[in-house]
């Protein structure tokens, strides 16, 4: 703020309120341009505008672009260059993003690669969820100490499912069943929860027990519980992180089993979970009832209240011994 030396302000020749707004530069040279992103003015929230200047001196003029009118919904950290084996660099638009939430602390990330036309402008940023974008890049050495990643877990949604956030344990308990996908033992079982301004604890539950899918809807089916954790809005986060279960004691299970995880919580503010599409995978499948509703249904009141929420599943993982 009061830099005793020559500044070169970074403005496009429309000099407007885009560029007298714009916040949280990142700079980064490439080919002979420098390339400065940056947000308009939004501080910590979503959906600002993703620029991005470049100019083949420091000092400038600098040409702006709009890579996307919202980020994708979400607000640019920076650009990340990430070293190809060969030595090439490419260069990955990182912003937050927003999905349970006006805040980004409410979210998670995302990352793209930057393509570069030949005049060294940017194509526009896709903001389709399914996109998928190859990238090579020279390895760490450093390995990993903490955290349990889900790509090595023993059963798990997929790993590259398009997640979406949904809010509504005040209004409904879910039960997400799944088939093992081998013979083991299950240590644990997560899944990814946001908090919010809850009193009531979100209750986990690990069951089985089940001889098919059916069984879960069946008026008087028993589970038998395996493990279960109680959370309190104290023991998470506004952000996305794992809530786990320790089972009781290690199980085994035959590839096959079917197994699953109970979620509870109803409150006057809902906790938040990931759900995936899990069309054409019938190895996953979501139930839900209304909260805290037992009663029999149906004209000849023997229809259960548990009923299956088509299409959608559960983003969780199973962690093998």
């Amino acid at each position: 703020m009061s830099t005793t030396g020559v500044s070169y302000p970074v403005n496009s020749t429309a000099f407007d309120l885009i560029d007298n707004e714009a916040e949280s530069p990142d700079l980064f040279y490439r080919k002979g341009q420098y390339y400065i992103s940056a947000s308009n003015t939004c501080g910590y929230c979503n959906s600002s505008i993703g620029l991005l200047y470049r100019s083949s001196s420091i000092k400038g003029p600098w040409t702006r672009q709009i890579l996307s009118g919202d980020s994708c919904g979400g607000q640019v950290e920076g650009v990340l260059p990430l070293t190809h084996p060969g030595g090439k660099k490419t260069f990955l638009w990182h912003s937050t993003s927003v999905p349970g939430g006006p805040r980004t602390g409410f979210g998670g990330h995302i990352f793209q690669p930057l393509i570069f036309n030949k005049d060294g402008s940017v194509q526009d940023l896709v903001c389709d969820a399914n996109a998928k974008f190859p990238v090579s890049f020279t390895e760490g050495t450093t390995p990993v100490t903490t955290g349990s990643l889900l790509t090595s877990a023993g059963d798990a949604s997929p790993a590259d499912a398009a997640y979406n956030y949904v809010c509504d344990s005040d209004q409904w308990d879910l039960y997400q069943l799944w088939t093992a996908s081998k013979t083991g033992t299950i240590k644990s079982v997560s899944v990814n929860v946001a908090r919010g301004v809850q009193t009531v604890p979100l209750s986990l539950t690990v069951f089985n027990g089940l001889s098919s899918y059916s069984d879960i809807v069946a008026p008087s089916f028993t589970w038998k519980a395996l493990g279960s954790a109680s959370y309190t809005p104290g023991n998470l986060t506004y952000v996305f992180d794992k809530a786990t279960i320790q089972l009781t004691a290690p199980v085994s299970v035959k590839k096959g089993d079917i197994l699953g995880l109970a979620i509870t919580g109803a409150d006057y503010s809902p906790y938040c979970h990931l759900e995936f599409d899990n069309t054409g995978m019938s190895q996953y499948k979501l139930f839900q009832r209304g909260a805290g509703q037992n009663s029999w249904r149906g004209l000849t009141g023997k229809t259960s209240v548990v009923y299956e929420r088509i299409g959608k599943s559960v983003k969780f993982e199973a962690d093998y011994a």
